[in-house]
């Protein structure tokens, strides 16, 4: 007998990515929202309690649930060494040459302690509202999410007609947000079907960073992703 193996999209949450919405195996919709940062300690004291105080009001107003994500990568700054070391060496001024060397050394002697962190905020919005669950009624789901077992592909979805049915749910929650976080000053993006397929596709691939894929939604859903020569 043949012997059926299961795909990394039978142990993942996500059965479609579509109309810049994520669609979940359990029929919920969700949206997802990039935010940029702020350099909260460039701030006073009075700007920073401000900030505090008003990120307090939305997260007390909303009456649906959030999800928060901060996404943080190493980043190889040795690029940007090797560029401030060639810099350095075409600057015939030699108080000039002395204080970019002083600084290439700066950042040598600060990566060597600190890593360099690339980090993204997302913010998810799911539709419907808060979903109560007794904890524990099943006694074998820790061993379901082990196997992946509460993953698998679902069947009977109607993709098209579940986006029907949430999105008047969901707009009026992203606008909401969009409105309020401008008021901290912070721009909230919703991302795209493009740029949804490249974040999970970052989230679940093993080979971080080595995989290079072009902006065709195509090329993510083939059977044996591949490499593109750059």
């Amino acid at each position: 007998m043949d012997k059926t193996y299961d795909s990394t999209q039978d142990f993942i949450d996500i059965h479609d990515i579509k109309n810049d919405l994520v669609i979940l195996k359990n029929g919920k919709v969700a949206c997802v929202l990039q935010l940029n940062s702020i350099n909260f300690d460039l701030l006073s004291t009075r700007e920073q309690d401000a900030i505090i105080s008003s990120y307090s009001e939305i997260i007390n107003s909303l009456n649906f649930t959030v999800q928060i994500v901060i996404k943080s990568r190493a980043m190889n700054i040795e690029k940007y060494v090797n560029k401030l070391l060639d810099i350095e060496q075409k600057i015939n001024d030699p108080l000039l040459r002395v204080q970019a060397e002083a600084y290439r050394k700066f950042v040598q002697s600060t990566i060597k302690v600190n890593k360099v962190l690339d980090k993204q905020f997302y913010l998810v919005i799911p539709s419907g509202y808060v979903e109560y669950e007794e904890v524990g009624k099943n006694p074998f789901e820790f061993f379901n999410k082990l196997m992946g077992k509460q993953n698998k592909r679902a069947v009977n979805i109607d993709v098209d007609k579940i986006i029907a049915e949430t999105r008047g749910d969901l707009i009026p929650k992203v606008d909401t947000l969009i409105r309020l976080f401008e008021k901290i000053h912070i721009n909230a993006k919703r991302l795209t079907t493009v740029e949804l397929v490249k974040l999970y596709f970052d989230a679940y691939k093993e080979s971080s960073g080595k995989i290079k894929i072009g902006d065709s939604i195509a090329e993510y859903k083939a059977p044996l992703v591949e490499p593109n020569v750059i």
